[in-house]
């Protein structure tokens, strides 16, 4: 009788606690936006981090490419110095499915290639501003509001990183609080190109500059180009300059005799590569105005780091259909 009675009493204790948490259950807290492998999981635990952006599948191959990059060639006794954050939307985000968005199987890869998903709502572009293949840009504005992190780097997906690029982390922690290279086509005009740079960041001035977009004021050197405009406009007098090696646009391949004298003696001790114009998972990834030689032995130093991370993450054909050159 008396175990009888011991399995009742325990029984009700059993039925009365899933009861409670039951009843508590929507009291939890939230998960956060940000989902990542175990790795880099939500807690942080860096001083620094690397903000990149990608919308659709057709951009993953960079972003595998930049991820695996970064970590040959800037990791610390096994370990990456600063947390990797990929900027996306949700999938219903996208009207009507108008737009392509991020598979699930893009998802994993990029996860299992070191990133921490951030989905986000898009900045919408002010009325004025007309391509539409820079509508989703200003969500690079985002790495602004990481203010979890002493110093954040934004590096667009397609870029390539040949050295350590560390050490502009830590000249934010000086007066000034933005870091870019100079405008390696046009220099000597204050102009940059917003595919990279160093930031401390800073709530208020996300807001501030998110503020700026609607004043057409802040366009008046490019309507096609709306980040740089804001950037150039917000920190023109009130920023660091980096060297080229930190930002070696592939535009220069096609400007003309001096900037491609300018890429020779820059591309030795090169520390980004960032392919503006023609990606190199495209098929075509050369334009004929570029120089092709040059060109293409840009395109073979991307296309080395992307046979490491097919061997790597096992990436095959099907994972990227419509990429069939790259297999």
């Amino acid at each position: 009788m008396k175990g009888r009675c011991e399995y009742v009493l325990l029984a009700l204790a059993l039925v009365i606690t899933l009861i409670l948490i039951s009843f508590n259950f929507d009291s939890l807290p939230s998960l956060p936006s940000i989902r990542g492998s175990s790795e880099h999981g939500t807690t942080v635990s860096k001083k620094y981090a690397v903000v990149s952006e990608t919308f659709s599948d057709d951009y993953v191959p960079g972003a595998l490419v930049l991820a695996h990059s970064l970590r040959r060639h800037n990791s610390k006794s096994g370990s990456l110095p600063f947390d990797l954050i990929l900027v996306t939307f949700a999938s219903e985000q996208y009207k009507n499915g108008a737009e392509k968005h991020l598979s699930p199987r893009a998802l994993e890869l990029l996860e299992n290639a070191g990133w921490k998903i951030k989905v986000t709502d898009p900045i919408k572009q002010a009325s004025f501003i007309t391509p539409s293949r820079f509508k989703n840009n200003l969500s690079a504005l985002r790495a602004f509001e990481h203010t979890e992190y002493e110093s954040v780097a934004h590096i667009d997906s397609d870029c390539l990183i040949l050295q350590d690029i560390t050490e502009p982390f830590e000249y934010t922690k000086g007066a000034t609080k933005f870091w870019a290279a100079e405008h390696y086509v046009k220099p000597n005009t204050r102009r940059f190109n917003s595919g990279v740079w160093f930031i401390k960041p800073s709530k208020e001035t996300f807001d501030d500059i998110k503020n700026s977009r609607f004043n057409k004021a802040n366009y008046d050197l490019n309507l096609n180009y709306p980040i740089n405009n804001l950037l150039i406009k917000f920190f023109n007098y009130d920023r660091g300059l980096l060297p080229t090696a930190y930002n070696l646009g592939t535009n220069m391949l096609s400007s003309g005799k001096q900037d491609l004298e300018q890429w020779d003696a820059t591309i030795e001790h090169a520390r980004v590569i960032h392919y503006l114009e023609a990606k190199p998972w495209h098929k075509e990834a050369c334009s004929a105005l570029m120089d092709k030689e040059r060109c293409e032995h840009a395109v073979r130093l991307w296309v080395n780091e992307w046979e490491m991370v097919k061997r790597e993450l096992g990436v095959g054909k099907d994972d990227f259909p419509r990429a069939e050159w790259l297999f």
